[in-house]
């Protein structure tokens, strides 16, 4: 189950493309941090 799901883990944090790093070294604080500032700006944009 493990491998599975770290290619999962992979595959969306490149999609973000925020795969400079793991997905074990991003904590998932960062990961909600990035989310939300993503969001901020997508908000900003659509105004």
């Amino acid at each position: 189950m493990h491998k599975p799901q770290s290619a999962l883990d992979r595959a969306v944090l490149a999609a973000y493309g925020w795969d400079e790093r793991t997905p074990e070294e991003t904590t998932d604080e960062e990961i909600l941090t990035r989310v939300l500032a993503l969001n901020g700006e997508r908000t900003t944009t659509s105004d």
